[in-house]
C-alpha cells in the first residue's frame, strides 16, 4: 500500500505532534481543510488538531469537519441526530424489563464501554465486545469467564435488538456498522490516523474503507501501548498493517533507568512490531521499595498508579494523613464541600460567584453576604474530618484551588499522561492475575505503559501477595 505511511510512536517520541506537522505542512500547501481526514481515538486529540489548524492557518473550526473520533465521523456523515442514540434510560427499561439488575454502564463517546457490576451491565458489555470485535454472540460469550448463561445473554440480544428497531434507536457500533455498508464514504486528500493501536476489529473495517478513499493516509500507534484490549480494542490489526513504515527514534520523556527497565518488560511480548527508540541523556532513577510511606511525596508532580482501583487505598490514606494535596475519582478536592469552600473564599476576597456557588455555600451551613468568618468557622455542615484535611493541606502549603500535584490513578485511567515521579503498585487483583496467566501479553502491555509515565524517577512498591507483576 504506498501511500500508506505508518508511524510507529514510542513512548514520549512526539507521535501526535508528528502528525500535527505533517498536517501543517499540508495546509500549508494548499489543501483545503475540507479534504483533510483526521481521525483519533480521543476527543481530545481531535480537538487539538483541530485547534492547532485554526491557530496556525486561521481556520474556523466548523471549516474543519472531518477532525473527530470515528463514532463522531459516523455520526456527522450520517446525518444522525442525538434523539436517536441509546441512553442509559433506554438499558435500564431493557434490563427491567427482562428482570435484570443494572447499575448504568458507561459509553465513552470514544465507544469504550466501560460495565458496572450487576448482570445487565456485563451482559451488555459481552453483546458489545462480539459487535467491536466482529464475533458471533456465542464465540464472545465462550471467550468470556462470566456466570450467566449463554441463553439470558441471548435473550438480552434479541430484546435489545428489538427495542431499538421499535424506537428507530441505534448505539455507537450500529453507526459503524452503518457506515460499512454505505457505498459513499467521505474522500481525502490526506487522511490521519491517531493512537491506532486502540481501535477495534469493527473500526478497523471502517478505517480501511476510508483508506480506499484517500490519496496519502498517515497511521500512527504504538502496538506495545494497546491496553484496551478486554474493551475490544485490536493492537495485531496495527502490527500488520502494510505501509511505510517510520519509527520515532527519540523519547523526550523517559530517562535512561526508566527506558532500561521498560524494554526489559515489552520485549516478554509475543507479538509486536519491533523497534529501537533512545532515552533521554540523564539517568533517572528506578527504585523498588517496600511502602508507598517510604516515598518522601513531599515536592512535586506526582502519579501514582495501581492496576485496580482499590489498590490506590493506601496511597489515598497517605494523602490524607499527611495533608498532600491529590486528586482521584475519590478525591475530597472533588467534591461539594471543596467546590463549596473555594467558591465562599472567593465571595470573602470580592470576586463574583455562581448562583451554584451561592447554593453550595447555603447548602453547606454558611452565609453568603462576605462578611463571614474563615471557611472552617463559618461551614457548619461540613464534617470536621473534612476540614482537618483541607487544613492540613493549607498548613503544608498545598494549594485546594489548583490541580492537586499528586494524582492517583488506575493504569488504565492514566495512559497518555505523565509525571516527574511515578509510583506503581506491583499487586493485581486475582482476576487480573487469572487474565495476566492466561494472556500475559496484555498485562505486559499495561505495566509497561506504568512505567513509561515516568519523566525521571520511577518507584516500584514490592509486592504483598502472589497476585502480581513480574518486573525481572
Amino acid at each position: 500500500m504506498s501511500n500508506v505511511n505508518i508511524i510507529v510512536g514510542p513512548p514520549g517520541t512526539g507521535k501526535t505532534t508528528t502528525l500535527l506537522n505533517l498536517l501543517d505542512e499540508y495546509l500549508g500547501k494548499g489543501i483545503r481543510p475540507k479534504d483533510v481526514g483526521y481521525i483519533s481515538f480521543t476527543v481530545k486529540a481531535a480537538d487539538e488538531a483541530k485547534s492547532r489548524a485554526t491557530e496556525r492557518f486561521g481556520f474556523r473550526k466548523d471549516e474543519l469537519p472531518w477532525f473527530r473520533t470515528l463514532h463522531s465521523l459516523a455520526f456527522r456523515w450520517l446525518r444522525l441526530d442525538t434523539k436517536m442514540i441509546m441512553k442509559r434510560n433506554h438499558y435500564s427499561q431493557i434490563c427491567e424489563k427482562l428482570g435484570i439488575e443494572y447499575s448504568g454502564f458507561m459509553v465513552m463517546d470514544e465507544g469504550v464501554m466501560l460495565p458496572g457490576g450487576y448482570a445487565g451491565d456485563r451482559m451488555l458489555f459481552q453483546e458489545g465486545l462480539a459487535r467491536v470485535r466482529m464475533l458471533s454472540l456465542e464465540e464472545q460469550y465462550n471467550r468470556s469467564t462470566e456466570d450467566f448463561s449463554f441463553s439470558e445473554l441471548s435473550r438480552l440480544k434479541s430484546t435489545l435488538e428489538a427495542y431499538k428497531d421499535s424506537y428507530s434507536l441505534m448505539d455507537f457500533n450500529d453507526m459503524l456498522t452503518l457506515m460499512l455498508a454505505e457505498k459513499n464514504l467521505p474522500r481525502f486528500k490526506v487522511l490521519f490516523i491517531d493512537e491506532a493501536q486502540d481501535l477495534s476489529r469493527l473500526q478497523w473495517a471502517v478505517v480501511h474503507k476510508l483508506i480506499a478513499n484517500s490519496e496519502q493516509v498517515y497511521i500512527a500507534g504504538d502496538d506495545d501501548q494497546a491496553i484496551f484490549a478486554w474493551a475490544g480494542a485490536d493492537p495485531d490489526s496495527f502490527i500488520s498493517m502494510p505501509g511505510n513504515v517510520t519509527t520515532l527514534a527519540k523519547s523526550y520523556r523517559l530517562p535512561k533507568a526508566v527506558h532500561r527497565l521498560s524494554e526489559a518488560v515489552i520485549r516478554g511480548i509475543s507479538n509486536r512490531r519491533p523497534k529501537a527508540f533512545s532515552s533521554r541523556d540523564e539517568e533517572g532513577l528506578v527504585s523498588f521499595v517496600s511502602d508507598i510511606s517510604d516515598i518522601d511525596m513531599s515536592q512535586g508532580d506526582w502519579l501514582v498508579l495501581a492496576r485496580n482501583k482499590y489498590l490506590l487505598n493506601p496511597a489515598e490514606q497517605l494523602c490524607e494523613m499527611e495533608g498532600f494535596a491529590y486528586d482521584s475519582k475519590d478525591s475530597p478536592m472533588r467534591t461539594d464541600q471543596a467546590a463549596a469552600i473555594r467558591a465562599y473564599e472567593n465571595l470573602r476576597a470580592g470576586k463574583d460567584i455562581t448562583d451554584d456557588d451561592r447554593a453550595l455555600i447555603k447548602k453547606y451551613g454558611a452565609k453568603v453576604d462576605g462578611t463571614g468568618p474563615i471557611w472552617h468557622e463559618a461551614f457548619t455542615r461540613i464534617g470536621q474530618d473534612v476540614k482537618d484535611y483541607f487544613i492540613a493541606c493549607l498548613r503544608r502549603k498545598e494549594s485546594i484551588t489548583k490541580t492537586p500535584r499528586i494524582k492517583l490513578s488506575t493504569i488504565h485511567g492514566a495512559k497518555g499522561g505523565e509525571a516527574t515521579n511515578v509510583v506503581i503498585y506491583s499487586d493485581m487483583s486475582y482476576k487480573s492475575f487469572e487474565e495476566m496467566t492466561n494472556d500475559p501479553d496484555n498485562e505486559l502491555r499495561v505495566f509497561y505503559v506504568a512505567a513509561t509515565r515516568a519523566k525521571q524517577n520511577l518507584f516500584i512498591i514490592e509486592p504483598r501477595t502472589l497476585n502480581s507483576f513480574n518486573w525481572v
